[in-house]
């Protein structure tokens, strides 16, 4: 079934599971789903419960004391079906389910753009003006988000004279219920601004001087490539570089395609670039034993890279600035490198990686960032996380560093394991803020903090 259809916290990791899960497909079913919030919201209520016990305090008695003369030390209350009602009246009574911002407006429409933040679906009723309710003419349920996923945007479209989008609050529901929630729209995140929509369709375009063409593979005809037109790869098409090979970058190569870059231990790839070369990736990305430098390198979009024994080294703009890709570093390195990385909602997974000396780390909207068994060392900033960013780790270092992390808009840091070591501030946490309601947090366990000055700045 849909995501949307299924509660967040039922969302396995493999979705072929779900045939296997008898509990996840009931929950799975709309029509269930809503009929069971009804009826929780009704039997987890105090004067229920009261009513109920009041019913059956005369034969409950009669039990007890039929237990009480074999077992007199056995106490029983109700203590603890009161407390399960405070808990499921908390879970039920989100803080905000959803973040809403204003996408467009004009005089026949506006269009928002909705994040869901919860574990619950939520439905979406209508849009709330000076106290006029434009109800959504069809059904429209957010899917809740599963847990370390990265935030998904959802549009919606309402119709009317919003030319002045101004004091607008959506009123939604999770499925089946009678509480309403109110949830006031915030100016689109600056980030999303510039997230055009890519263009694949482009048909291949390349210097035939300097690249062979075998069908669909692609390689570089000599030992050192300049390349400096602009080059497009097709979806379908995969660029071969070979081991030894090097790729100057005077001009953009865009990949909707595939690039191979799998050099040796002993006979690496280069790819370099100028201040106007630069892979503007839509497809693949794959490479072993591959060495990055430059001014910039990587500009992704829904694209997918997985580096395995890379090197970056001397960049001087951003290693990979991305837009909703799923990205992968195995034991990498990198030194002398401004910036690594700029992820807008983008996945990333490093393994055994060395990061080392530069500006900041990344620079985070949206995303998810999990980092195992490596090491972080001497950034002025290690990361910026921003709306609804997860970092975590697992036995990884952070070292010689000034500020480790700014948290502000909902993100969160986990560590579990490792160190940080020689740092001036840990954490600085931005609260209250007007554009997106909720805190931000970190959880720091069994990971030792030594000479350091401030662990954590509260704005």
């Amino acid at each position: 079934r849909k995501t949307e259809q299924i509660a967040g916290q039922q969302i396995p990791s493999d979705y072929s599971e779900l045939q296997l899960n008898y509990h996840t497909q009931l929950f799975a079913d709309p029509i269930f789903y809503a009929a069971y919030i009804k009826n929780l919201e009704r039997i987890a209520d105090e004067a229920y419960l009261k009513a109920f016990k009041d019913k059956i305090q005369i034969e409950l008695n009669e039990k007890l004391g039929v237990i009480a003369k074999e077992w007199p030390y056995r106490k029983f209350n109700f203590d603890g079906y009161f407390e399960n009602i405070r808990l499921i009246n908390n879970n039920l009574d989100l803080p905000k389910p959803f973040h809403a911002f204003t996408q467009s407006h004009n005089k026949d429409s506006i269009v928002l753009s909705l994040a869901p933040v919860s574990d619950f679906p939520i439905e979406i009723i209508g849009l709330k003006k000076k106290n006029k309710v434009n109800n959504l003419q069809s059904n429209f349920v957010l899917p809740p988000k599963a847990r370390q996923t990265v935030i998904k945007y959802f549009d919606i479209t309402f119709y009317g004279n919003y030319k002045k989008a101004k004091d607008l609050i959506l009123l939604a529901k999770i499925p089946g219920s009678s509480n309403i929630f109110e949830v006031e729209i915030a100016k689109y995140p600056s980030y999303k601004l510039g997230n055009n929509k890519i263009n694949t369709s482009e048909k291949l375009s390349i210097d035939t001087s300097i690249i062979a063409i075998h069908g669909h593979r692609l390689s570089l005809k000599n030992k050192i490539t300049e390349l400096s037109t602009k080059t497009v790869i097709p979806k379908g098409y995969i660029l071969d570089l070979k081991p030894g090979q090097t790729l100057n970058l005077k001009d953009t190569l865009i990949v909707n395609g595939q690039i191979n870059a799998h050099g040796f231990t002993d006979d690496e790839i280069n790819i370099t670039s100028q201040k106007n070369g630069i892979i503007v990736l839509n497809g693949i990305l794959e490479s072993t034993n591959t060495q990055f430098t430059g001014y910039q390198l990587i500009a992704s979009n829904h694209a997918q890279i997985n580096l395995y024994q890379c090197q970056i080294y001397d960049v001087e703009d951003c290693f990979i600035k991305d837009n909703n890709s799923k990205i992968v570093l195995n034991t990498c390195q990198s030194g002398s490198v401004n910036q690594m990385f700029s992820f807008n909602e983008t996945e990333s997974y490093f393994d055994n990686c060395n990061f080392n000396k530069g500006e900041v780390l990344a620079i985070n909207n949206g995303a998810v960032l999990k980092f195992v068994n490596s090491t972080i060392n001497r950034y002025k900033k290690i990361s910026d996380l921003n709306y609804s960013t997860q970092f975590l780790m697992w036995s990884s270092s952070l070292l010689d560093s000034d500020t480790l992390f700014t948290l502000k808009n909902t993100s969160s840091f986990n560590s579990f394991g490792g160190s940080f070591t020689d740092f001036n501030i840990g954490f600085v946490v931005k609260q209250n803020s007007k554009q997106v309601l909720g805190n931000s947090h970190y959880n720091i366990y069994k990971t030792e903090q030594i000479n350091y000055k401030q662990l954590e700045v509260i704005l």
